[in-house]
């Protein structure tokens, strides 16, 4: 069988060659990356851009448990501003580090998902509660149950019609006590109209958002 001569002194089966390639692929084409990267200005270096050998040469062979991380994250891929780094690291060099407090220890999202021994998907979770859900506190960031059920159910409820703060069921998100809405549907029934327009409702502002957490 004949020899054909490789593009490349290193050899493209390497994990080294798939970091290579994915900087690329995202600084380079419009994909789901491109956001993140492309889109936001992040370059890779003429020497690297079109050359695998030359980017192996620069950062050596890729070490077990790492990846390629910028040590400025804000900043383009070159020798001066990339290393290997590990899963761990990486999360504590983000753009914005939030510090989260738990029993008088102060971490980062990332550090307390490293000593929590999280998944990518559970880290990934943490990170979308904090920037959609403002979640700053260790428990509501870490809680393995829905967000939402976990709220609700510290939640102290009270209803703005009567007042009463104990009821067996809740309506309109926790504003309004299950007897003071079924009054409001028995008259709404009665004068056939909508229960929105309930004379015992009128003024009370009901909030007008429902997202589900997640």
């Amino acid at each position: 069988m004949a020899n054909y001569p490789t593009k490349w002194k290193n050899p493209s089966t390497s994990l080294t060659y798939n970091s290579w390639r994915a900087m690329r692929n995202r600084c380079l084409y419009d994909n789901e990356n491109a956001k993140h990267y492309k889109l936001k200005g992040v370059t890779i270096c003429d020497e690297w851009v079109e050359d695998f050998d030359k980017f192996v040469e620069d950062m050596g062979l890729r070490p077990d448990g790492t990846s390629l991380d910028r040590v400025n994250p804000s900043g383009n891929y070159c020798k001066a501003n990339c290393r290997w780094a590990t899963w761990r690291e990486q999360e504590n060099n983000k753009t914005t580090l939030t510090k989260i407090q738990y029993k008088k220890e102060c971490k980062t999202i990332g550090e307390w998902a490293y000593i929590l021994d999280l998944t990518t998907t559970e880290l990934s979770r943490a990170y979308k509660r904090h920037s959609s859900y403002n979640c700053t506190s260790f428990e509501e960031l870490f809680t393995p149950n829905n967000l939402l059920a976990a709220r609700v159910a510290k939640r102290i409820n009270k209803c703005k019609v009567c007042g009463r703060t104990s009821s067996i069921k809740w309506r309109k998100f926790g504003d309004l006590c299950n007897t003071c809405y079924h009054r409001a549907l028995r008259w709404s029934k009665k004068e056939n109209k909508n229960i929105e327009n309930y004379k015992e409702w009128k003024g009370i502002q009901w909030k007008t958002t429902h997202a589900h957490l997640s």
